[in-house]
């Protein structure tokens, strides 16, 4: 169709069409995705303007959505076997210095991503001035970008190709999250080795450039993780019956800190904050299997079912069992 005949109606038609997983028909796709096949679609449009072909464009009135579709797909719940401890974080961090190719700098990137709580994508984009060490007791560091790995001619022209806004936030929201004492003078210690003391100079990079966390997986990640949980070597690396944490991934460290702060009694409320969930229902939908006491207090309550629900003991014929129940609503 040519652009002169394309309106609202029609665009606001196609869009719809888009927003559904063209493999998956009943999965919605997430909003940024519609967005950035908007924004390419867009410079047609103004291109068409620019030049004289048309007098304006039907884009002002179209209205795309901020959140997921009721036909999204469903929360994964946090896996309670990949949650590590503190001790394992911090064999894990020197196995990444031991096992892999970039020396000293991956160790307080692991701590960042287990003991803050951030995305990979987060951890990579602080700078300096995003993190107060001044009071070891009272550290905090503010997230307020991600890594982006978007191509260009998905983008507004405006926007910035390498980074973007935090996931499922708009553009200029931050986040605060404490960092434990522990943690401190790892921090510390990395920041000290860093060339310049610029305050919106990187937190953590490679060679002088953001870090490329392709790379980082290849280079340090997978190595360290195959030195500490090795895969059985006569089952296929892909068999269900090799070990969970043989698969670990980096986000897996941040489940194991929100894991953390549920253990140590810290209001749900709070720790979706920190987390950065736009909803409470969320975090629960990923985390409530991760809050001490549930699956305990759930056996104990079989174990008094059973204890009371005993069979009746005497007079029954071989090959019968008489169960004594209790009244069902």
């Amino acid at each position: 169709m040519p652009l002169s005949s394309i309106g609202r109606a029609e665009l606001e038609e196609f869009i719809d069409r888009c927003r559904y997983h063209y493999r998956q028909p009943g999965t919605a796709v997430v909003p940024a995705t519609i967005r950035r096949m908007a924004a390419d679609l867009r410079q047609c449009w103004d291109r068409a303007v620019i030049e004289g072909v048309l007098p304006s464009k039907p884009w002002h009135v179209i209205r795309l959505r901020n959140t997921l579709a009721a036909a999204s797909t469903p929360v994964v719940a946090a896996d309670a076997d990949l949650v590590l401890s503190p001790d394992q974080v911090m064999i894990l961090a020197q196995a990444c210095v031991d096992r892999g190719t970039w020396g000293e700098e991956p160790r307080a990137l692991i701590f960042v991503m287990r003991f803050c709580e951030l995305r990979p994508s987060e951890a990579v984009g602080l700078v300096r001035a995003d993190i107060d060490l001044e009071d070891p007791n009272d550290a905090w560091l503010t997230v307020r970008r991600s890594r982006r790995r978007v191509p260009t001619r998905f983008l507004d022209p405006t926007e910035d190709a390498r980074w973007g806004p935090l996931k499922s936030k708009p553009a200029g929201a931050t986040r605060r999250v404490p960092v434990p004492a522990v943690v401190v003078p790892a921090l510390r210690d990395h920041i000290a080795l860093l060339d310049g003391q610029r305050p919106f100079d990187l937190v953590f990079e490679h060679h002088g450039k953001p870090v490329d966390l392709d790379r980082f997986n290849r280079d340090v990640w997978r190595p360290a993780r195959q030195a500490m949980f090795p895969h059985h070597a006569d089952l296929p690396a892909d068999s269900p019956l090799q070990p969970k944490l043989a698969r670990l991934r980096r986000h897996d460290l941040r489940h194991a800190a929100c894991s953390m702060w549920l253990r140590s009694g810290i209001d749900i409320k709070i720790c979706q904050r920190w987390s950065g969930h736009s909803r409470l229902s969320v975090f629960l939908d990923i985390y409530q299997g991760l809050i001490p006491g549930h699956e305990d207090r759930a056996a104990h309550q079989i174990n008094a079912a059973l204890d009371h629900d005993r069979p009746i003991q005497g007079n029954t014929s071989p090959g019968q069992h008489v169960i004594r129940l209790r009244d069902q609503p």
